[in-house]
């Protein structure tokens, strides 16, 4: 069901000037082209689709999806990935690639510039 209302809006003299010129130009009437700007100014846009994005099970491991389809590190408690040793040292689990040396530690601070 279609309603029309009449009503007084306020526009300054620049802006009624620019779009009657507009909608001379566009061979349609001001009221319209007021009903097209509101229509696009009140218009909710229409989120952006992305492909899903699909983790290789080796980021599974370490990545989860969040609600805005983004990967994010997984949370984890230090005992997930950390054994102590022999000598009550902390080292990474066998599975996660042994053991974690300070040159590995300085390669991933030059890597990141930290």
């Amino acid at each position: 069901m279609n309603v029309s209302v009449e009503m007084i809006v306020e526009l300054p003299d620049e802006l009624l000037h620019r779009a009657e010129k507009v909608a001379m130009q566009r061979k349609t009437t001001l009221n319209k082209l007021m009903i097209e700007g509101l229509e696009k100014a009140i218009e909710v846009p229409q989120a952006v689709k992305a492909e899903p994005v699909q983790l290789s099970p080796e980021e599974a491991e370490f990545f989860e999806i969040d609600s805005y389809g983004v990967p994010v590190l997984k949370r984890r408690d230090v005992e997930d990935c950390f054994e102590i040793c022999e000598l009550g040292c902390p080292v990474l689990k066998k599975e996660r690639g042994g053991v974690m040396t300070n040159e590995m530690v300085n390669q991933m601070r030059d890597e990141l510039g930290i």
